[in-house]
């Protein structure tokens, strides 16, 4: 929406983290079935927007800051990670880090969940019927 409000372009972009434990830890099925949701959104962003994915291989740390000069990127979304993994807390807050000091806005929203996770404080239900009684 951004996007379309100032005209500026846009550049859909996935890192295929390496260190990340859903793809160390995957199923021959499950890596096939991100392969397909990555060709299928790819193709729809082609035909829809007439863009395209940028997947890339790195540690998001590593390959952003390379993309963001090489488009002279000033804003980015990212998904905000609900699953409070000590990995992806580590890696998301060195992204923000790294967007700051490159001056660069960053807007995290949240896609994973129905309802942001912090909502809950501590009191996140740890079972589906947990949720249920909400």
């Amino acid at each position: 929406q951004i996007a379309k409000e100032t005209g500026a372009k846009v550049y859909p972009v996935y890192v295929l983290d390496p260190d990340c434990y859903q793809l160390l830890r995957c199923s021959v099925n499950r890596a096939n079935f991100l392969l397909e949701a990555l060709r299928d959104l790819d193709s729809q962003l082609r035909v829809r927007y007439s863009s395209r994915l940028f997947v890339v291989a790195g540690k998001p740390q590593d390959v952003l800051p390379q993309l963001w000069k090489k488009w002279g990127i000033a804003a980015i979304t990212t998904d905000a990670d609900q699953t409070s993994e000590p990995y992806a807390l580590s890696r998301d807050a060195a992204v923000r880090e790294l967007a700051k000091k490159n001056s660069i806005q960053m807007l995290e929203v949240v896609t994973e969940t129905l309802r942001d996770m912090a909502s809950y404080g501590d009191h996140v239900p740890e079972t589906y019927g947990g949720f249920t009684k909400l």
